[in-house]
């Protein structure tokens, strides 16, 4: 009997017309998950820089804006507390309100007070100029 030759099936010798559909498949599957992967490290990587460069370039020329920004929002939350919500109870609203305008829960002593510190504050600062000495 005659010897049959075996040819070799290593993945070496396979090419593109004798490989079967699932080891091309496979073989991009990989292809394609690695460049993901190397996406997804460069992508990372490009944000820890930029965050770094904000930190030290861009954060210290705008925290003084910041903080400005937060003392004016701690303002406005002190400024809250003299307020009421406008209920709207679906009839038709007073005539003396208008209609864009929010009730404030201050009283007429209250607004007194305020109107008398003003008063003084500015009768203070036109005092001021008159009492400097004239050279």
């Amino acid at each position: 009997m005659p010897e049959t030759q075996t040819i070799p099936t290593s993945d070496t010798n396979k090419t593109l017309y004798n490989i079967n559909g699932f080891g091309i498949f496979w073989r991009n599957f990989l292809a394609g998950f690695a460049h993901g992967l190397g996406s997804v490290f460069v992508y990372i990587v490009f944000l820890i820089i930029m965050a770094m460069i904000f930190v030290r370039v861009i954060l210290p020329t705008v925290q003084p804006l910041l903080n400005t920004y937060s003392q004016a929002m701690s303002t406005m939350q002190q400024v809250g507390k003299f307020t009421k919500p406008f209920q709207n109870s679906g009839t038709s609203q007073n005539q003396n309100t208008q209609p864009n305008s929010v009730p404030v829960n201050i009283d007429n002593s209250t607004i007194q007070n305020l109107l008398n510190q003003f008063q003084k504050q500015a009768a203070q600062q036109t005092q001021q100029p008159q009492q400097q000495p004239q050279q």
